[in-house]
């Protein structure tokens, strides 16, 4: 497998990607070309670590080998962040982007270089993400993770274990969170979830599964990952 920071796969092998990629990125991130053949014959574990890839695409009839190839590793286990960078305003008008892209970006965009930055520190945030959800699963404790950006909940087995809940049915939106807190507890715990507080205190609130009984304390202690 890659041993780069941030992978360059290319159909149409030219200098021009790899250049542009360092330019955006930093100096400190390892930055490599393989071909799309490479990244089908790796040997993929599952939850194997494949890195930050980039699929440089100038021409429509090359993104159907992208998305085979990225496809092919997700089904195999494979976690990556993958962006799609486009190399004309023309071809990127012209596209319908799968969702199999976490990103996608045109080199001639004048913000083009901002965001290929942002994609990269998006993805090595997933990777602390990742290594800290790891650490908790091994824990006795549940956790919940709020993305504040995109108002987007997560709830661990664990967590839903303890409040009772099937994982499926577990919050998604903070909307979602709120109604399963007690309602004389509701404007205590809004005040500690606004984002970036400085404190970092122990919280306590009575919590509900799906059956409307209120039989449980939750004592939680919130943590913010502030990384831009």
């Amino acid at each position: 497998m890659s041993t780069y920071d941030c992978t360059v796969f290319q159909l149409h092998e030219s200098a021009f990607w790899e250049n542009f990629i360092k330019d955006a990125l930093d100096d400190t991130v390892r930055v490599g070309s393989v071909s799309v053949e490479e990244l089908t014959s790796w040997t993929i574990h599952p939850a194997a670590e494949l890195g930050f890839i980039v699929c440089c695409l100038e021409t429509e009839a090359d993104i159907e080998a992208f998305v085979s190839a990225i496809r092919s590793a997700r089904t195999k286990g494979g976690e990556l962040s993958c962006l799609l960078l486009v190399k004309t305003c023309e071809l990127a008008g012209s596209l319908d982007v799968s969702s199999d892209f976490d990103s996608f970006v045109c080199t001639q965009w004048k913000s083009a270089s901002d965001l290929l930055s942002r994609a990269y520190k998006d993805h090595s945030t997933r990777i602390q993400n990742r290594a800290m959800k790891a650490f908790l699963n091994h824990s006795v404790d549940g956790y919940w993770i709020w993305d504040i950006k995109w108002d987007f909940v997560e709830w661990s087995d664990r967590m839903c274990e303890i409040v009772g809940i099937d994982p499926k049915n577990s919050p998604k939106i903070m909307a979602d969170f709120r109604e399963m807190i007690h309602p004389l507890d509701r404007d205590r715990v809004e005040k500690y979830k606004k984002p970036y507080s400085p404190t970092y205190p122990l919280h306590q609130y009575r919590n509900a599964p799906k059956t409307g009984r209120w039989i449980l304390w939750v004592l939680y202690r919130k943590w913010y990952d502030v990384t831009e």
